[in-house]
């Protein structure tokens, strides 16, 4: 999770800085919803949060793509609500999560 929503927080830092692309501002969100998607591959003995991040997939396939062309609007409270039995997961777990910012400091 902490490298997916990496990915997230710095594909919009990027793009609204101008230090990437739009193409590669849609590559990254769109490798985000590939993330999700692989974290429900594992078989059932390793199956985890594996319902919570169908909700998040199936939040990610029900919502019509953006205006920028992007799969997913990422800042969308509704994205956010879709991840929040996620981190409430791992922080009961004492796995909380973290972004690491490429800029900012």
């Amino acid at each position: 999770m902490s490298t997916i929503d990496t990915t997230l927080h710095n594909a919009r830092q990027d793009h609204s800085l101008g230090t990437i692309t739009a193409e590669q501002y849609l590559a990254l969100i769109e490798s985000a919803y590939t993330g999700y998607q692989s974290l429900t591959a594992f078989p059932e003995t390793q199956r985890g949060l594996r319902d919570e991040f169908e909700v998040v997939i199936d939040y990610i396939e029900a919502n019509p793509d953006t205006a920028s062309g992007a799969r997913f609007d990422p800042t969308a409270a509704g994205f956010y609500e879709a991840q929040l039995p996620i981190m409430e997961a791992c922080r009961s777990n004492l796995s909380e999560l973290a972004v690491f910012s490429t800029t900012g400091g």
